[in-house]
């Protein structure tokens, strides 16, 4: 994997390939690849354009307008003329709000800003690429990203159905174009994880359930469609239990890992056999768990770090306990012996009231 991250400070996130289209993302576990989409849009403009806030505090529908009048595209040179930056500096105030919007984004405010941003993003989406130079299209790739995060953060039911229709929208014949239509998928994904207790974002499991089993895709987006899917799906849906069993199914370790901790989070024992290596520290400190490429281009195999050791194996106890499942449960008891004082705390964690494990046969 290329490590061009998109948040490189996360210390648990592993590295990130933007693999098939600007931004894509091939991330390792479910619980980690949340981690990621949480780094909230303050964050993700920051890491794409540097801190470019005024320092001033505008109204909210001052800084839509700002937002709606342009694209902020780069130019050549790879800067912004001053409407441009304009652009930025509005949609970093407008994230930092959403990221406090219980205090700073006014309830009977809220669904009006949904329909903007949903606009706003509608206008992006129907821009053709193709007619802008190369730093246009960089730009136009991070403004739909963080249009669909905002979307995301805003979290209301008027902020789904656009959303679903970017995850349910025809790909493109056109090879270039098909990436970066690819890449509007993950970032609606991306999004949708974060509602999973918003009215309606039911409609997008069936959508994410067909991307994670179309095999003619890539493996970065259906795998952050994997993670997207066991966040928001109900436990035992039947649809979501079959996407994931198929992912589960394939030869990708980094798809079967994901699509493990989905199943156990959405009550299955499918993935009882892989969970029962995922909570071993012992599994995760072979020396071909990282898979790498170079700025040469050359793949090489490594170890994970000790924090991502730790990072995986808690996530494997959360999925775990979730679960319910007693014969893995034992497992995780074993842990309140490991050496990291982290995956200590998480063994110890009482254990939430759930539904019995459901027994899933081949």
């Amino acid at each position: 994997m290329t490590q061009s991250p998109l948040a490189p400070e996360l210390p648990t996130a592993p590295p990130i390939n933007p693999g098939g289209g600007p931004g894509l993302g091939r991330l390792f576990l479910v619980p980690l690849l949340i981690v990621s989409v949480l780094v909230g849009c303050a964050a993700l403009v920051v890491l794409m354009f540097g801190w470019i806030g005024t320092g001033k505090e505008q109204k909210l529908d001052t800084l839509m307008n700002v937002i709606e009048q342009s694209q902020g595209y780069r130019n050549a040179a790879g800067g912004m003329w001053p409407k441009e930056k304009e652009v930025w500096q509005a949609a970093q105030e407008l994230a930092v709000r959403l990221e406090h919007k219980d205090a700073e984004i006014p309830l009977d405010q809220r669904p009006e800003l949904a329909r903007r941003l949903a606009a706003a993003l509608d206008k992006t989406l129907h821009i053709d690429p193709a007619g802008l130079t190369p730093k246009q299209r960089e730009s136009l790739v991070l403004r739909e990203r963080f249009l669909t995060r905002a979307l995301g953060m805003l979290a209301l039911p008027e902020c789904v159905s656009p959303l679903v229709a970017v995850l349910a929208e025809p790909l493109p014949e056109s090879e270039s174009l098909r990436d970066h239509h690819l890449a509007r998928k993950q970032y609606a994904a991306e999004a949708v994880a974060l509602m999973p207790d918003v009215s309606g974002v039911a409609d997008a499991v069936p959508v994410l359930a067909r991307i994670i089993e179309d095999r003619d895709l890539p493996v970065p987006p259906r795998l952050v469609c994997v993670a997207a899917l066991s966040v928001i799906a109900e436990r035992g849906a039947a649809v979501a239990v079959d996407a994931l069993a198929a992912a589960y199914a394939e030869d990708d370790r980094e798809m079967k890992w994901n699509a493990a901790l989905g199943l156990a989070r959405l009550g299955s024992t499918k993935s009882r056999p892989l969970l029962r290596e995922m909570l071993a520290r012992e599994y995760w400190s072979a020396d071909d768990m990282a898979v790498l490429t170079g700025p040469d281009g050359v793949v090489y195999r490594a170890r994970l770090t000790a924090i991502q050791i730790d990072g995986y194996l808690i996530a494997a106890i959360d999925a775990v306990r979730v679960l319910g499942d007693a014969e893995l449960m034992s497992l995780v008891d074993e842990l309140v012996e490991d050496p990291s004082v982290k995956v200590r705390q998480a063994a110890l964690r009482p254990t939430p009231e759930s539904p019995v494990a459901e027994e899933v046969t081949d």
